[in-house]
């Protein structure tokens, strides 16, 4: 029986968060459907065009956040 796989169990498998039975299924399907293929195509171009970002704050920003939880941990115990 095929499966029906959505565009969002098709990003899970990009990105590995698929179970192993899961991502087989989706293989197999990918080899199967000609237009899951190419869904999955379009997926994995925009995937591979994300940039390889890191996140990270301020110093400036993390004190300010620090300094706030503080505050709110002195008002929490008056």
């Amino acid at each position: 029986m095929a499966k029906n796989f959505t565009p969002e169990s098709l990003v899970r498998y990009i990105y590995r968060e698929t179970s192993t039975s899961e991502s087989l299924a989706i293989m197999d399907a990918l080899q199967e459907s000609y237009t899951l293929r190419e869904e999955y195509d379009i997926l994995y171009k925009a995937y591979k065009e994300l940039p390889n970002v890191r996140f990270n704050p301020a110093k400036g920003c993390l004190k300010k956040i620090l300094q706030y939880s503080r505050m709110a941990a002195v008002g929490e115990q008056a």
